[in-house]
């Protein structure tokens, strides 16, 4: 059996991302701090783990892109879950008792309208959403309460006072990547949500005067193959984020620094590789290098295979604008998990 390690107490969302991205059989590892779950991968202490790394209305958890620059675990697949939070009370609390409230940073930001409409109750930062319930049912102090999960917050024994206490409910959500020591194997085929983009702009590309005949003739050998596409899969695989009936989107997420940041243009251009040739980037973030002052590297994700030659050829173009790339990794683009207010851990 696996070993998944998250990050904070049981009842935490990275412990129900933990089954969703690695299935039913495994033993969830709890951890104090991201840190931990990249090392316990390393040292062969767990075999995988599950890391928030966006929310959709609190941005970016940008001490896990950090990390993922540091220690280089290969991104094996993602899931989006719909994030609920509730306002756990030790039994009895009322609203008007609480003074404090306590939450991991990222529950706080996407509970602030919580809090501006309760002046009187301060917001304090834990560690963890789970870990603050456990910590106020430890404390069985009626001033206090938490922001968690009500799976959480029963979990530990506490009322929930009110629920759905985010900024947007029902539209918060949070991915989360699977990571783990080797790569994802990758299914042969693989599309974009526009079947047909890649295709174009390569014809428009490849088959401009000038190019010679064994362009045309490898143009035409791609495009046949991607005209070829299978009609299902053969089975989805053991994540269950492939939908049986179409062919999966690959996503590919890398990092890379300029080789001129100085230059005009150069992210222009670089970013350019992508966008000539038809391919989506989804997501795009700066962090600033560890060592290098005023240098930052970048990560992006975009639709496509490091099978598909035209990626390649991406990817290729983009060393030339880069001091370095470097691919975190390829899967099949996540599913969005709605987690209902009776949620358990497991799926």
């Amino acid at each position: 059996m696996k070993k998944i390690a998250f990050q904070g107490r049981r009842g935490a969302y990275s412990e129900s991302a933990a089954y969703h991205l690695f299935g039913n059989d495994i033993e969830v590892v709890p951890m104090d701090t991201f840190e931990e779950i990249f090392q316990g991968i390393e040292t062969g202490a767990v075999d995988g783990g599950a890391i928030p790394i966006e929310n959709s209305t609190a941005g970016s958890i940008y001490d896990n892109y950090d990390l993922l620059y540091k220690w280089r675990h290969p991104i094996v697949a993602e899931v989006k879950l719909q994030i609920s939070h509730c306002l756990c009370v030790p039994p009895g609390t009322r609203l008007e008792d609480l003074r404090e409230v306590l939450s991991h940073p990222q529950g706080l930001a996407q509970c602030s309208r919580f809090f501006g409409r309760n002046a009187g109750i301060k917001s304090t930062a834990f560690y963890d959403t789970a870990g603050s319930a456990e910590e106020v049912a430890r404390r069985g102090d009626k001033t206090v309460g938490a922001i968690a999960s009500a799976y959480a917050g029963k979990f530990y024994g506490l009322e929930i006072l009110a629920e759905g206490i985010e900024n947007l409910p029902g539209v918060n959500f949070t991915r989360f990547y699977a990571i783990q020591k080797t790569a994802a194997e990758l299914p042969e085929y693989g599309r974009t949500k526009n079947a047909d983009r890649a295709n174009a702009v390569a014809d428009r590309a490849k088959t401009a005067d000038g190019a010679n005949a064994s362009d045309r003739e490898k143009l035409a050998a791609a495009k046949f193959k991607n005209e070829q596409k299978p009609q299902k899969l053969a089975q989805a695989n053991s994540m269950n984020i492939a939908s049986a009936n179409s062919v999966p989107v690959i996503k590919t997420t890398l990092l890379f620094m300029l080789k001129d940041s100085g230059k005009s243009g150069t992210l222009y251009a670089a970013l350019g590789c992508f966008a000539k040739r038809g391919l989506n980037l989804t997501r795009i973030e700066s962090r600033p290098h560890p060592d290098r002052p005023w240098e930052y590297i970048f990560y992006i994700s975009f639709e496509g295979s490091p099978k598909d030659a035209i990626v390649v050829e991406a990817l290729q173009e983009l060393q030339s604008y880069s001091d370095f790339v470097y691919r975190l990794g390829s899967f099949i683009e996540g599913k969005t998990v709605k987690l209902g207010a009776g949620w358990t851990s497991t799926p």
